[in-house]
């Protein structure tokens, strides 16, 4: 690429890559590395016309969820985590059938961003991460952990915790 003085990059990072979400340390650690990995390239490879795209999807109706790997002691119900798990299960599941868009809107943009001749950094896919990413700008942090725990957990500002 930078031979031939041009090219791109696309990496697929997730909103779990700009929001920390409850119960999904290592996916959003992950996903918040490949932002910054990508953000510091797109510094190092401009000058060389070579241009990084993030899509960053919302939640997207695949077999992602089926193929999550949960940690055997949390799945046990003398776990401490076992209450928040459940929650949040049930909770992923309301999501995705409310709220959830189709691979192929991502694939759009995808397509999108690598036949523009000036891209955009980054592209958030899709209502649910539009909207999430917004309320985060206009929220204090305080105020949004309290919104994603009530959201995630239906509580306040503590998530419920099993005796």
């Amino acid at each position: 690429m930078r031979k031939q003085g041009n090219g791109k990059i696309v990496n697929v990072s997730s909103m779990g890559g700009r929001i920390a979400f409850p119960l999904s340390s290592t996916y959003s650690g992950s996903k918040f590395a490949l932002e910054g990995i990508s953000e510091s390239l797109s510094y190092e490879l401009e000058e060389f016309g070579i241009k990084v795209i993030l899509i960053e999807p919302g939640i997207v109706r695949t077999n992602f969820a089926n193929n999550i790997k949960k940690i055997g002691k949390t799945l046990r119900p003398d776990s401490p985590y076992s209450r928040l798990v459940e929650i949040r299960e049930a909770n992923r599941k309301s999501m995705v059938e409310s709220r959830s868009i189709t691979p192929d809107v991502v694939g759009k943009v995808i397509l999108k961003a690598i036949t523009s001749t000036n891209p955009d950094l980054r592209y958030v896919v899709g209502n649910d991460a539009a909207g999430l990413l917004e309320s985060k700008q206009k929220m204090t942090d305080s105020e949004f952990r309290k919104f994603m725990t009530k959201n995630f957990f239906g509580t306040g500002s503590k998530p419920p915790v099993s005796s």
